[in-house]
């Protein structure tokens, strides 16, 4: 027998019926961790579900906050709403040019580099672009700092401190390193990013109070692999939460503007518009303030030419 048929009456009463049984059983939660059609929703009492993701919603990330109710088993649940972001770090997908969120929620970014692998100072500018286009406050963290990377504090020193970007030193030989970090840490929900094997997950153990994160030593040829390959959300214990997001060899971000990518660079602010031309591509172009500022030192020579790559990839 075929199923019968509903009228519109039944059907809205049915429709009623489920919102009415929603409301009753509906909790909220904040998503740890997302995988595939599942994520792990923390509800407020603290417990951890495990929750099947209605197809219906978009892509959820460590950081979502959630509406969710339980089905059968105690410790199951299913997604049912999204609230909205107040932010959302997102990269576009090389190969396909999709746009993938990575973390909801934030309001501080924090890229670790280190003397190995070899410092891409290239991929710290983008980050910093992206975070001032989503309003982050910004970090930059030097870890590993028992390996002597002199080269690399003198830079950040020189050329990321006089714009007002906070830098922190950590090394897992002096535990009181991490102190400065943790204050700055504490009440905000920040996302780690940085290149695999700069030690982020080691940072991250030393910070929370979970269980150590399963760590990897750097490849022989001095390569991070990957040993996060999920972003997750831990709490902090004076407050706030980090997540713990993949290592990268690359990170192109999403929806940036030449104009967005030129705001992302403090030191050129004074010099934004007041090139000749409207349509000034800031590489060997008369009249380009940009190109003005480079040759009055206002801005380094390796920012600046990380500055046109950055234009280029986002045309």
């Amino acid at each position: 027998m075929g199923k019968r048929k509903l009228n519109i009456q039944q059907k809205r009463r049915i429709t009623k019926a489920q919102q009415n049984h929603l409301s009753v059983n509906a909790q909220t939660g904040l998503v740890l961790c997302s995988f595939g059609k599942q994520a792990e929703v923390e509800a407020s009492a603290g417990k951890v579900i495990t929750c099947m993701i209605r197809p219906n919603l978009p892509t959820l990330v460590a950081g979502d906050k959630v509406v969710w109710q339980s089905v059968g088993e105690e410790s199951k649940g299913v997604i049912e709403s999204i609230a909205p972001r107040n932010t959302v770090l997102t990269r576009q997908l090389k190969k396909t040019g999709l746009n993938k969120p990575l973390a909801a929620n934030l309001s501080q970014l924090v890229v670790v580099i280190a003397e190995e692998p070899k410092v891409d100072w290239t991929l710290l500018d983008t980050y910093l672009v992206t975070a001032e286009f989503l309003h982050l406050n910004i970090i930059i963290v030097l870890n590993k700092l028992d390996l002597g990377p002199i080269d690399i504090k003198a830079c950040l020193e020189t050329n990321y401190k006089p714009l007002g970007y906070q830098i922190f030193y950590t090394t897992n030989q002096d535990n009181s390193s991490f102190m400065p970090l943790t204050k700055q840490l504490a009440d905000n929900i920040s996302v780690v990013v940085g290149q695999s094997g700069v030690g982020k997950s080691s940072l991250i153990s030393k910070l929370i109070r979970e269980m150590p994160i399963k760590t990897l030593a750097l490849s022989k040829n001095k390569q991070g692999q990957h040993t996060t390959t999920k972003a997750r959300f831990y709490h902090l214990e004076k407050g706030g939460g980090i997540i713990d997001s993949p290592g990268v060899r690359g990170f192109y971000p999403a929806n940036l503007t030449p104009e967005i990518i030129l705001r992302g660079y403090r030191e050129l602010h004074p010099f934004i518009g007041k090139c000749k031309f409207r349509n000034c591509q800031h590489n060997n172009t008369q009249g380009c303030a940009i190109e003005n500022a480079l040759e009055t030192g206002h801005i380094a020579l390796f920012r600046y030419l990380n500055l046109i790559r950055l234009l280029k990839n986002n045309v």
